[in-house]
């Protein structure tokens, strides 16, 4: 994506510069989208302590069941 942009930045805000690489900058697109979504806005940091104590403690059943900051 960055390659790109530079491209369109080097050509004067030219965008028929990104015909060219099209299918690679909607394929970078998409892995940002399903990064973004795979991550939580948020973490709460009580919440890891508190699954780092259940872990420490041996309390492994039930440890991962949910996802944290959600």
């Amino acid at each position: 994506m960055a390659e790109t942009m530079q491209r369109v930045l080097d050509s004067d805000g030219d965008i028929s510069a990104l015909a060219a690489d099209r299918e690679r900058l909607l394929a970078a697109l998409e892995r940002v989208k399903a990064h973004r979504n795979a991550c939580p806005e948020r973490i709460d940091r009580r919440e890891v302590n508190q699954r780092l104590r259940q872990y420490a403690r041996g309390e492994w059943d039930e440890l991962f069941c949910d996802i944290i900051g959600a």
